[in-house]
């Protein structure tokens, strides 16, 4: 009996992000990238608010609306280079592309479907997702 207490303390921990440090009461869902392309790396991380992290292993410079991702190359630390960015809709409601610091989220809509533009080399290719407020907020 102790142990499955134990058990279900810890399991509770971590649903409600304090294990782990995430807080994010918004999340990235429904991610596209169209026509796909297996040499852009996305990663979806919805910890703190949801941020969309890029790493292009293409070979060339792949820019999404006026944000230019880099080719990766090996950093110092023997890592490879990745954006975390996040789709915001300005005042006038055009989509553009911030550079999130980490991974903290500032465009909290209560739901928004973004999508912006962008190529690999010259090929044109379309990037989307849901951002949107959780349905469903567990205790903290």
């Amino acid at each position: 009996m102790k142990l499955f207490l134990i058990v279900l303390l810890v399991f509770v921990v971590a649903l409600s992000g304090c294990a782990t440090g995430c807080a994010g009461k918004h999340s990235i869902t429904n991610l596209k990238v169209e026509p796909s392309s297996p040499c852009l790396e996305t990663y979806v991380n919805n910890c703190n608010g949801g941020v969309l992290t890029l790493t292009n292993h293409c070979g060339e410079v792949v820019m999404i609306g006026d944000f230019e991702v880099l080719p990766r190359d090996e950093t110092e630390e023997g890592k490879y280079r990745s954006y975390s960015i996040e789709l915001v809709r300005d005042e006038t409601g055009a989509v553009r592309v911030e550079k999130t610091k980490g991974n903290y989220a500032a465009y909290l809509p209560d739901y928004d479907f973004l999508e912006i533009d962008g190529f690999i080399g010259d090929k044109k290719i379309t990037l989307s997702y849901v951002k949107a407020k959780n349905r469903i907020q567990l205790p903290i």
